[in-house]
């Protein structure tokens, strides 16, 4: 059996991007976590009145980029109804990682589904991993 990180670790999702962590519907148990994988542009500051030949670099502005999250799949629960409205639209909502301890923090991140994949092993559960295109830094709950 796949076992779940943390021991109770759960996707969250919304279609609000204003909700706080208790208002999200339970998509289910988080079995990996890839992203943010948000890059830095590199902007070149060398002009025609730089006195030296060498190129300087300076750090430009992070593009949020994708976060990525393998999860437990059940077709009928409400979070996955939901995640399947979402899939291919350009419909934003908040999506969340949080655990029941109270020593883990809510991480929520807004965004749109990008893409929704699937993975059927054998003897385990069937898995898919929900791509979110996120549109700014994670807000701690």
């Amino acid at each position: 059996m796949q076992k779940f990180i943390g021991n109770g670790t759960i996707f969250l999702c919304t279609t609000s991007t204003t909700v706080a962590s208790s208002d999200a519907t339970a998509v289910g148990g988080v079995t990996g976590v890839d992203g943010p994988t948000g890059p830095a542009a590199s902007v070149d500051t060398h002009t025609l009145d730089s006195t030296t030949n060498d190129a300087t670099q300076e750090k430009g502005f992070a593009v949020p980029g994708d976060l990525s999250v393998t999860v437990a799949y059940n077709q009928t629960n409400a979070g996955w109804l939901k995640i399947k409205a979402m899939r291919g639209k350009t419909t934003k909502g908040k999506f969340g990682i949080t655990h029941p301890s109270t020593n883990f923090a809510s991480e929520f991140h807004k965004g749109f589904v990008k893409d929704v994949g699937r993975s059927i092993a054998r003897d385990t559960v069937t898995t898919r991993t929900i791509t979110i295109g996120l549109s700014s830094g994670p807000d701690w709950v």
